[in-house]
């Protein structure tokens, strides 16, 4: 566009109606021809998709290329990636995690933490894959720049890779739900986590994001859809309406109860010990 601009403005008609042409052309073949892959220099963190397995007429979940991460309070993660199977009979809890980008009251990363029983606890994360020395942006997210992955890692390693800097903020809510919808979110995240090892897409940053996807799982679970509004749109308002649904469990309200439900000092006080995923929610 700025070469056709810059012909444009010398009133060189025939080239600047020839540069527009090979301006479409090529953005045709960038979106038209481009194609999610698996084989590219991925980061450490992303190096291996989750692989899936469910069995027993979707009674448990096997998962292989687990992340269970040890991340210090700075330089290199421990990496260590672990195969557990999840009996989705225990399955008797789920928040919503919130991580606000630099403490925004509107952008931030969504992610869903399963408990089955009291001390196991996995988190699904919907996030854009990214290759070494890559870094997240809003604008490449548009224009198939990212992979789109389901991360599946135990609770310690996500929260731990989110809260290690002072300055962060991390909001663990418990969301009300019936075993039914427990159940059934699970299964339907861990058939699009294994879907994706089989037919790699593209992150989108408005379309296929951690937040828009995993409100699509929801939805789909729910008698009655709730429309896209600002508290979807913006994910650091999810709470809101969470509360507005009356899905907030132990009769939360927001935004009264923010300040117990931050939780980064107690992910730090906690790492390494062996109740961490009770401590981090006393």
């Amino acid at each position: 566009m700025i070469l056709w601009a810059f012909a444009w403005y010398f009133r060189r008609a025939m080239t600047s109606w020839v540069t527009l042409a090979l301006v479409i052309v090529l953005a045709i073949y960038l979106f038209g021809f481009l194609k999610p892959r698996h084989d590219r220099d991925w980061a450490g963190p992303y190096r291996r998709p989750p692989e899936v397995v469910i069995g027993g007429e979707g009674t448990t979940v096997t998962v292989s290329d687990l992340r269970d991460f040890r991340w210090p309070a700075s330089g290199e993660p421990e990496e260590r990636w672990t195969r557990d199977t999840f009996d989705l009979s225990l399955l008797d809890a789920v928040d919503l995690i919130i991580e606000p980008l630099e403490d925004s009251s509107y952008f931030a990363h969504a992610m869903l933490s399963f408990r089955f029983g009291s001390e196991k606890r996995v988190i699904v994360s919907i996030e854009a894959r990214r290759e070494n020395g890559e870094s997240f942006g809003l604008l490449p997210g548009l224009f198939k720049q990212f992979e789109l992955m389901y991360q599946i890692t135990m609770e310690e390693d996500s929260l731990m890779l989110r809260a290690r800097e002072p300055d962060s903020h991390l909001y663990i809510v418990p969301i009300k739900s019936t075993s039914e919808f427990r159940r059934e979110l699970f299964l339907d995240m861990m058939n699009a986590a294994r879907m994706l090892v089989e037919e790699p897409r593209f992150y989108h940053s408005l379309r296929s994001n951690c937040t828009t996807a995993l409100f699509d799982h929801m939805n789909a679970r729910l008698p009655k859809p709730v429309g896209y509004g600002k508290e979807v749109l913006f994910p650091a308002q999810a709470p809101a309406l969470l509360h507005r649904l009356d899905w907030l469990a132990n009769d939360l309200v927001w935004p009264r109860d923010k300040k117990a439900l931050e939780s980064a000092q107690r992910v730090r006080d906690s790492v390494g010990e062996s109740s961490f995923s009770n401590k981090v929610r006393e």
